[in-house]
């Protein structure tokens, strides 16, 4: 159930960044800088999408954004987002039951 609420979540910010991409596109599309993440984040936008899910996890909302006002397709997103929640749920239950290292403020919880 919780997994199915984060990956809600993700989905949401993602639909917003779909509905504001005109504004992003007027605001950023012309730098230059955008541009090159822009192609950055189409090759590789699955990677990032995984890697924000558990790894860099303050950067999941500002991905989802860009993800949803690229255009990245929504199946790969979705797919993406849930293997990587998953990954996270995983590890973060085998550290609560005490099959793997975890950060001792977790384990004092």
């Amino acid at each position: 159930l919780g997994l199915f609420g984060v990956v809600l979540g993700d989905s949401s910010s993602y639909a917003m960044g779909r509905i504001a991409k005109g504004w992003v596109q007027r605001r950023f599309g012309q730098a230059s800088t955008w541009q090159t993440a822009q192609q950055s984040f189409n090759q590789r936008g699955g990677v990032a999408i995984y890697l924000t899910r558990f790894l860099v996890t303050p950067l999941a909302i500002p991905t989802n954004l860009i993800a949803g006002s690229s255009r990245y397709p929504g199946q790969r997103f979705l797919a993406a987002a849930l293997t990587g929640r998953r990954q996270s749920s995983t590890g973060l239950l085998r550290c609560l039951q005490g099959e793997a290292r975890c950060p001792q403020e977790l384990v004092q919880v």
